[in-house]
């Protein structure tokens, strides 16, 4: 269901950004500002747990986006929640995926073989 609905969030996002005009280029933009501030609060709230207010403060930017708020909302809370997981795997299989190239090309294979499917 997770899954499902980020998905579902993304390609929203996407539809919004490639037909929306400069509002879809700001509801993306509020939506990775949102993602940052969710993870922020919700790391500093281990100090302060007066920072979740901030999480009111994104959920109540996201409903300003009326028929938009539900893809709002998932995109900066699954961001900021999940995003950071997402990057600590990227950052594993970016050099993952250089050594496997270089392996490619000393042998005499495709390099280029080694980013396929994740890259087109």
């Amino acid at each position: 269901m997770l899954r499902t609905a980020v998905m579902w969030a993304w390609v929203s996002a996407d539809r919004e950004r490639q037909f929306g005009g400069a509002a879809g280029v700001l509801f993306v933009a509020q939506a990775v500002l949102g993602g940052l501030v969710v993870a922020g609060a919700s790391v500093a709230a281990f100090w302060n747990p007066l920072w979740l207010v901030l999480l009111a403060v994104v959920a109540l930017a996201g409903l300003a986006w009326g028929r938009l708020a539900a893809p709002q909302l998932v995109l900066a809370f699954s961001l900021g929640w999940l995003g950071p997981f997402a990057l600590v795997q990227f950052a594993a299989i970016v050099p993952f995926r250089l050594v496997e190239a270089f392996v490619e090309l000393v042998s005499g294979g495709d390099p280029a073989g080694v980013w396929r499917p994740t890259l087109r």
